[in-house]
């Protein structure tokens, strides 16, 4: 099944596509999910029926992927996380130098990790009769590697926002290894060594390359599950 249309995925309706496909035996593989930039002849589903299919059921089937011409939040929390990298980005960056912005963005930030990091997965694959979908879901990482990696990239030279966006990557682990979740564990420590080393390796003074050490040691430290709780650092 192709787009038909250019645009960013807004929606899966899953339902009504189990629905459609539900004469035979039938299994798809959606390859998009929410969030994603699809062109005309972007191929969304792959799908294979015991069956034949008519063009009418495949361009309904294709139709249960709702394409629009803007991100929404609509089964798209990951574009959350994207506005809030963009405005923390733009706050560091040389034209507008406006680190408190970039740190209160990070809070945020911070919060909805935690979230994500204790919530279990959604399925990758619904099976409903004789029908079985294969879902493409965005993994944990990729939202750790599209906020707190690029944040880090650009944040080498302040150590205030390296070390805010270290306090997020040691909440954060905390969150999963309350939650059960340790299968996130070497993303969070991927995202903690790709924050703390190019800080430290830029960082100006002695205080810098000290507060530095702190925060990662302790970031490191919770992603090993030796955390405990702590009030927040005070800026």
């Amino acid at each position: 099944m192709h787009a038909g249309q250019s645009g960013y995925v807004e929606e899966i309706r899953h339902e009504a596509l189990i629905q459609l496909l539900g004469a035979g035996r039938t299994r798809a593989h959606l390859l998009v999910c929410t969030g994603d930039f699809v062109t005309l002849d972007t191929v969304i589903a792959e799908v294979w029926a015991s069956e034949p299919l008519s063009a009418e059921t495949l361009d309904r089937a294709a139709a249960t992927v709702a394409i629009t011409s803007q991100r929404t939040m609509q089964q798209d929390p990951e574009f959350g996380l994207r506005q809030l990298t963009d405005i923390a980005l733009r706050a560091i960056s040389p034209g507008v130098n406006d680190p408190t912005t970039a740190v209160m963005c990070i809070g945020y930030l911070r919060n909805l990790l935690e979230q994500l990091a204790a919530r279990a997965d959604l399925p990758a694959v619904v099976e409903t009769g004789s029908v079985t979908i294969v879902v493409r879901r965005r993994s944990f990482a990729e939202g750790l590697q599209g906020s707190v990696i690029e944040l880090g990239r650009y944040a080498v030279g302040d150590a205030r926002v390296a070390c805010a966006l270290l306090e997020l990557l040691q909440g954060v682990a905390t969150a999963a290894v309350a939650a059960g979740a340790t299968c996130r564990l070497p993303a969070i420590t991927e995202a903690i060594e790709a924050v703390s080393d190019p800080a430290l390796a830029d960082a100006r003074t002695d205080l810098d390359r000290a507060l530095l050490t702190s925060r990662g040691a302790a970031a490191r430290a919770a992603a090993r599950g030796e955390f405990e709780i702590t009030s927040p650092t005070a800026r």
